[in-house]
């Protein structure tokens, strides 16, 4: 995980806004600290090939389930959740043949949060997110169970609004939903 710091507040000539003012002003600004970081997990099998499945992830429909799906679970604003990529993998490659149909796919999904609020109590907040998104991967948190929850709904309505992938992130959705991802 990556961190980074805003300012908390900028002191400026009066003048600057109009030369006729004379004295200071003070701009308080809110702090904001941003948490880069990735979370991978194993699909449920899906009838697809890692093309097929990745073409639907880099979708701005796919990406905008995957934030939704963050905020739910780590419970951040979705205005402060930004996914920048999701990488698939096959999960199995060598199990595949034995399971002619459907493939256990390895999703890697590479995100930002941002937080709000004072210097102060930035650190906790920081602290705070660092342990959800490691639970994310812990099996049975409650973390790990409203993201399961929240991406197969989030996939379905993503489905919805579109119609190039609806078929596949339909599947992907009702397979999420059926049954339980590993980390």
């Amino acid at each position: 995980m990556r961190q980074s710091r805003g300012f908390d507040s900028v002191t400026r000539n009066c003048s600057t806004v109009d030369t006729a003012y004379e004295g200071e002003f003070s701009q308080s600004l809110r702090a904001r600290q941003v948490v880069e970081s990735a979370v991978a997990f194993t699909l449920p099998a899906v009838s697809a090939t890692v093309e097929e499945m990745q073409a639907v992830m880099d979708s701005d429909a796919s990406k905008r389930a995957y934030e939704m799906t963050l905020s739910d679970s780590l419970e951040v604003p979705l205005e402060d959740v930004t996914v920048f990529s999701i990488q698939v993998y096959d999960a199995n490659a060598a199990r595949r043949l034995q399971e002619v149909n459907k493939t256990n796919l390895q999703v890697n999904v590479n995100f930002q949060l941002r937080t709000k609020g004072t210097a102060a109590n930035q650190d906790a907040q920081v602290n705070s997110l660092k342990t959800k998104i490691e639970n994310l991967g812990s099996s049975g948190s409650s973390e790990q169970q409203v993201f399961q929850e929240s991406l197969a709904k989030n996939l379905e309505e993503a489905a919805k609004v579109d119609p190039e992938n609806l078929a596949l992130l339909d599947s992907t959705a009702q397979a999420t939903a059926q049954r339980r991802f590993s980390s």
